[in-house]
């Protein structure tokens, strides 16, 4: 709960999250997309906590419909091997999450993360050369 506390002056413009009134451990949010790509997209997403959290992190699953190579087609879950090769708190916390979730949508050159290049050319997300 402090880390959600912070969140309500720290979250980054346009993700908005709240703790689930039955299970503090699950956040529901969205996003709202203002420019790139995913221009006027809103996406809902939640949060889940594990009990051994901040030792292991949160999982992201998104539940609107989204198309892009760091999210698991079937499962609907954020990979974040991209942006975080190996949890560590303080340093990673959800705001850490937040932020990358963010910055996933303003992606424009996926060649600058090689394990999913291929994913990304075959999802037509970036010019095949």
């Amino acid at each position: 709960m402090l880390e959600y506390k912070r969140l309500k002056t720290t979250a980054p413009s346009g993700v908005y999250v709240a703790p689930s009134f039955d299970r503090l451990r699950v956040w529901h949010g969205f996003i709202v997309i203002n420019q790139g790509l995913y221009k006027g997209g809103t996406f809902k997403f939640r949060i889940d906590i594990p009990d051994e959290y901040p030792s292991v992190g949160p999982k992201v699953h998104f539940l609107s419909a989204v198309y892009h190579p760091f999210v698991h087609q079937r499962t609907m879950q954020l990979h974040l091997g991209w942006a975080i090769k190996r949890w560590t708190y303080p340093k990673h916390c959800i705001l850490y999450v937040l932020k990358r979730l963010k910055k996933m949508f303003y992606i424009t050159d996926f060649s600058k993360y090689p394990a999913i290049w291929a994913l990304a050319k075959k999802m037509s997300l970036v010019c095949c050369v």
